[in-house]
C-alpha cells in the first residue's frame, strides 16, 4: 500500500502492518536498527517502552524510538518510508511486530535471550 503525496515528506510511504516484511529499497538502508513506533497516551506502548527499554538496558543495546505524536519525530519516521498501521511497533530486522509484547517475546525476536 502507498501513499501519495504525504505533506511533501514521501510519495512512496510504505504503511505496514504485523507480520509484514518492508520492502528490499527501504530494508537496505537499516541494516540491524531497532526501530520502535510508539505514540503518547497509548496504553499499550505504555506497556511495551519499559520493557524495551529494560531489554536496551540490560543487553547493552540502542533502539530507535520514534513517538508519532511528536512532530519531529514523526518526521523523522516518515524520512524511513514507512509507517506502522498500529502502535507499538517493533521493527526489527525488517519485519513487523505490532502490539504490547511479553518480555520473552521481544527477547526472542531480537535474539538476545
Amino acid at each position: 500500500l502507498f501513499v501519495t503525496g504525504c505533506g511533501g515528506v514521501n510519495t512512496n510511504l510504505v504503511i505496514v502492518k504485523d507480520g509484514d516484511t518492508l520492502p528490499q529499497n527501504i530494508c537496505k538502508d537499516l541494516d540491524d536498527r531497532v526501530i520502535v513506533v510508539h505514540k503518547t497516551g497509548c496504553l499499550a506502548c505504555g506497556r511495551a517502552i519499559p520493557i524495551l527499554q529494560e531489554i536496551e538496558k540490560e543487553k547493552g543495546l540502542k533502539f530507535e524510538y520514534y513517538d508519532t505524536m511528536i512532530p519531529t519525530e514523526r518526521e523523522a519516521l516518515l524520512k524511513l518510508n514507512f509507517v506502522t498501521r498500529y502502535v507499538p511497533a517493533l521493527v526489527y530486522k525488517c519485519k513487523v511486530y505490532e502490539g504490547a509484547l511479553d518480555k520473552e517475546k521481544y527477547l526472542e525476536i531480537l535474539d538476545v535471550s
